[in-house]
């Protein structure tokens, strides 16, 4: 009794299967690939987004040395200067050596960016003072325009609203100090460290750059105006300070008066000059 005999199986196909596993094994290497330069290239991409962001937060150029993001999320930024205003004599008017932030990885590529630490390591504040106006109070002026167009925009189009929120669980300023100059004054004051939990706009909205920029600079000012150490010439020129930070926090909490309340904010600084 003959048995049948199996046909052979087609060269034809075992081939095109040789095909398919070279093309899909060409892929996996191609994304490996594409992971590895991403991954080389990431702290660059860091790098320019927060010299941006800065920019646009203060008016002011922004140099960043090195950021350095790793698997666990910590990113890590090195030698952050905002330079000053265009009439100033010193090189920056913020200079920070270290910033340690704990990032959720996976949220950097969403709308809301998670971040339960920021620590800001030695933050160095060069305070100018320039006949009746200071650096400060024209920065500060700037980053609570932006932070004011950042929560009108909020709910709508435009580039500040798409720009990414943060929820940010402890902002921590350690070794804060500020050098005063001018008016015959050439002191630093140190601040020691300044905490916020939970940071937001007067809205209770998450913040955005350039809100968390304005608050961490009105904090700062804050302290400094309150200082006992600091010079009766140095204070009267501050001292618009503790009415210009109530009205631009009521201008974020009413975007639709912030016309009226900048020329307000606008009429006080005019003051300094």
């Amino acid at each position: 009794m003959s048995h049948a005999v199996p046909p052979a199986p087609s060269t034809k196909k075992a081939g095109a299967g040789k095909w398919v596993l070279r093309i899909i094994a060409a892929l996996i290497i191609l994304i490996i690939i594409a992971l590895i330069i991403l991954y080389f290239s990431i702290d660059g991409i860091i790098k320019s987004k927060v010299e941006a962001a800065a920019a646009n937060s203060t008016g002011q150029t922004t140099t960043l040395s090195s950021a350095n993001l790793q698997l666990s999320g910590i990113l890590t930024l090195s030698n952050l200067d905002i330079h000053n205003p265009t009439g100033y004599k010193s090189a920056d008017f913020v200079a920070v050596p270290k910033t340690v932030i704990t990032v959720k990885p996976s949220s950097l590529l969403s709308d809301t960016v998670i971040i339960p630490d920021i620590t800001i390591d030695g933050l160095t504040l060069s305070l100018e003072q320039d006949g009746l106006k200071s650096n400060l109070t024209d920065i500060l002026a700037y980053t609570q325009k932006q932070s004011a167009a950042a929560s009108s925009t909020a709910a709508g189009s435009g580039e500040a609203g798409k720009s990414k929120q943060l929820d940010i669980g402890k902002l921590s300023l350690t070794n804060v100090k500020v050098t005063a100059s001018g008016l015959g004054v050439g002191q630093t004051f140190d601040l020691g460290t300044i905490e916020m939990d939970h940071p937001t706009d007067p809205n209770g909205r998450l913040p955005k750059i350039a809100d968390l920029t304005a608050k961490i600079l009105e904090r700062i000012a804050q302290q400094l105006a309150a200082n006992p150490q600091l010079p009766d010439a140095l204070r009267k020129n501050l001292g618009n300070l503790n009415q210009i930070i109530p009205q631009a926090q009521d201008l974020l909490k009413n975007p639709a008066g912030a016309a009226t309340q900048l020329k307000g904010i606008g009429d006080l600084l005019k003051k300094n000059k």
